[in-house]
């Protein structure tokens, strides 16, 4: 099922000018302005210094989310993955467009609604965060429901980040190495409404087609549940959570050791 249709060409952002001195990081977009295909040619390989001040040209910025749910009294955190490496899940993500470079949190409430899809009795929950409704992402589409699932910021104690001043809810950073980026990672708890009931916990997520950004919904596409407690990796089907026994299963760059705000690596073991 088709969800929505976007052109290609609607994305644009500009590359970051970062400036890395201790414990604090600063970025500011450069002039330049890129479209989709420009900034996947910028995310090539860079090696910077391994300590100390430095400053440096990036090719985007990129905002995840990571989301620990509360279900039947337990923590999970909600990972995904995309077709084209199906095996790594990773946490929910975007590029962060112009419009979004100095207020990145909001690029990621809006990467939530749209890929974290969970149904109940009473249709597709909405999405909420700190008590205020965020727009339904697929309205014409999707029957939603009168409830919503409530998101609140854990802010980040790591480490000092900037966009001239701090930036809102405290995310973590990391430059990923491998494509010359810079990635916020917010942190968030999500509870569900006391009075529903589960059906679906979906994910999705948009692809190229002949020039077009193309959001499709499958029921297979289903969101990964990672326990907090055991690192145990589940599925949510017909209503009970069914592990997910594939030794080929790896996690994202997001869960590899940071090094003076670097990080080197494609994935991890699971």
């Amino acid at each position: 099922m088709i969800l929505e249709v976007k052109s290609a060409d609607d994305f644009v952002t500009q590359p970051i000018w970062l400036e890395v001195s201790g414990n604090t990081l600063n970025y500011s977009p450069l002039p330049e302005r890129l479209n989709f295909s420009q900034m996947q040619a910028l995310r090539r390989p860079i090696k910077l210094p391994e300590s100390g001040s430095f400053s440096c040209k990036l090719a985007n910025l990129g905002v995840s989310a990571k989301i620990t749910l509360a279900l039947n009294g337990k923590r999970y955190e909600i990972l995904v993955n995309t077709p084209a490496r199906p095996k790594v899940l990773k946490l929910i993500s975007g590029y962060v467009p112009s419009a979004y470079l100095a207020d990145p949190l909001s690029m990621i409430l809006q990467e939530i609604s749209e890929e974290c899809l969970i149904q109940t009795q009473h249709g597709f929950l909405g999405a909420a965060f700190n008590g205020l409704a965020l727009p339904n992402a697929y309205p014409n589409a999707l029957a939603y429901g009168q409830e919503s699932f409530a998101l609140t910021a854990i802010p980040s104690e790591y480490r000092a980040l900037y966009q001239g001043s701090a930036l809102k809810a405290k995310p973590r950073a990391y430059i990923h190495t491998p494509t010359a980026s810079l990635q916020l990672v917010y942190e968030f708890t999500l509870n569900l409404p006391l009075s529903c009931k589960v059906a679906a916990f979906e994910h999705v997520d948009e692809h190229l087609e002949n020039g077009k950004l193309v959001v499709e919904r499958s029921t297979q596409s289903i969101l990964y549940l990672r326990s907090s407690h055991s690192q145990c990796i589940y599925q949510y089907k017909n209503g009970h959570l069914v592990p997910v026994l594939d030794d080929e299963l790896c996690l994202s760059e997001a869960f590899a050791p940071l090094q003076n705000w670097q990080i080197h690596q494609l994935d991890v073991p699971s």
